[in-house]
């Protein structure tokens, strides 16, 4: 029982279905204004929407249409269908269109509890069914057309709905695809937001913790001292050499103390970023280590290198944390000798690449085992104790630390006996809006 009417313009009502998809972003919306342009075609008495549950044992209704009182279709839409044993479970296991009536049925294996179903639709006047799958990039559910004789549906119906359910299926693709990147951005909202706090709360602790263990080492200092001055020819030699330890131990931890003071600062510390010129922060560098340098006979050879986007003072604190650890790490057989220009193998390093550019810092230093190029920027990671060098290994740390700040990076390549390799990622400056206007060509009277 075809209304012609309701059809005679097939191509504008799927129009209208195409237009539903890409206008609603919410699939339950979508769902229902779809089922809403599907009953006025016509050709059926009932329009039901059913998806899998999350089992995909069942096809749970979501929207429906029908011509009954609100009453009735209060109690078809509820009808949920087994997936095995059910047309609706045939048509979504074979992803075909089901046709079925009264004089003619698909020959299944049916579920009880669905052929009861059937029977409570065929005493309500149900005839004929087809059955059309949701698949996109799998089958998602089933839209059921019910009418009320053997033969109300004709092949220009079944293609057309056939066509329609094609649309709704990837409408619904799309809606979840969205509600899962809105999902994702919310996680990755709060993860953010937890990483940021978790990152404050440590740098207040480390800020307050390197404050209050201040004053107890102070006093610990300062007894020793008076000790050492009033009563050091009174005391044996065993209780000269504790004292000797005592000292040492509070003169490491106050430089622990000031390394971690230093580590908590690398982000709180320094400017904004502003365009920076490497190879004049590396000057500086070479400048505020000057002694050492001069006292190791240290060979440093620099190439032109670009502008980048960090700020200076933090920048020159990277280049002499790595200069100095080059020199106090040096081969006890030669002379330091540090390389520091453009990684030309890069892409980066071209003027016309994306916006970053890489500085490569090589030294003839001792280098380490190459399962420590990660490990080596933990804070206070020491390859070496520190009867063999001093320090607490909070170094590279802070220079990691200070360059992720800028949006930088910093690894490291080493081989024990032949130097490390360390590649400096940053940040190009960005290109300078043009504010210049064009002025009017000038005409002669």
């Amino acid at each position: 029982m075809t209304n012609d009417s309701a059809i005679a313009d097939p191509h504008a009502r799927l129009v209208e279905i195409i237009q539903l998809g890409n206008e609603y972003v919410e699939e339950a919306a979508l769902v229902q204004a779809v089922v809403e342009r599907l009953k006025l075609f016509g050709f059926a008495a009932h329009v039901m929407v059913r998806m899998f549950d999350e089992s995909r044992t069942l096809l749970v209704p979501v929207a429906c249409q029908s011509e009954y009182d609100s009453e009735l279709e209060a109690e078809v839409s509820k009808l949920i269908v087994p997936a095995i044993g059910s047309l609706e479970g045939h048509a979504t296991a074979t992803n075909t269109l089901v046709v079925s009536t009264t004089e003619q049925t698909p020959d299944l294996d049916y579920d009880p509890d669905y052929v009861q179903d059937a029977l409570h639709l065929i005493t309500l006047g149900m005839r004929s069914a087809f059955i059309i799958p949701l698949t996109a990039q799998e089958t998602i559910g089933a839209i059921s057309f019910y009418g009320f004789d053997d033969k109300a549906f004709d092949e220009r119906g079944l293609e057309l709905a056939h066509r329609a359910g094609r649309v709704l299926a990837s409408g619904i693709e799309k809606c979840r695809l969205l509600a899962q990147a809105d999902a994702q951005r919310l996680e990755l909202i709060r993860a953010n937001d937890q990483l940021e706090s978790s990152n404050r709360d440590l740098q207040d602790f480390a800020y307050v913790a390197s404050h209050d263990l201040q004053e107890p080492l102070r006093k610990i200092q300062t007894f020793g001292d008076r000790l050492e001055t009033k009563a050091f020819e009174r005391l044996s030699d065993s209780q000269r050499a504790d004292l000797a330890r005592m000292s040492d131990a509070s003169k490491r931890m106050q430089e622990l103390i000031n390394d971690l003071l230093r580590f908590s600062r690398a982000t709180t510390r320094g400017g904004n970023a502003a365009p920076v010129n490497v190879g004049e922060v590396v000057v500086s560098a070479v400048e505020q280590g000057a002694g050492a340098i001069a006292a190791s006979n240290a060979d440093i050879q620099v190439a032109d290198l670009p502008t980048a986007w960090c700020d200076h003072a933090q920048l020159t604190e990277v280049f002499s944390t790595l200069i100095s650890n080059s020199i106090k790490y040096r081969q006890p057989d030669s002379d330091p000798v540090i390389e520091i220009g453009v990684d030309r193998r890069s892409k980066a390093a071209a003027p016309s690449s994306d916006d970053t550019i890489s500085i490569i810092y090589r030294d003839n230093a001792i280098g380490f085992d190459p399962k420590f190029n990660e490990r080596v920027f933990q804070p206070f990671f020491r390859l070496h104790s520190h009867a063999e060098f001093e320090g607490s290994g909070i170094g590279l740390a802070v220079c990691q630390r200070i360059l992720q700040r800028y949006d930088g990076s910093i690894s490291a390549s080493s081989q024990e006996g032949h130097g490390t390799v360390f590649t400096i990622n940053l940040q190009r400056p960005p290109e300078p809006l043009d504010e210049s206007v064009d002025e009017p060509n000038a005409t002669s009277a």
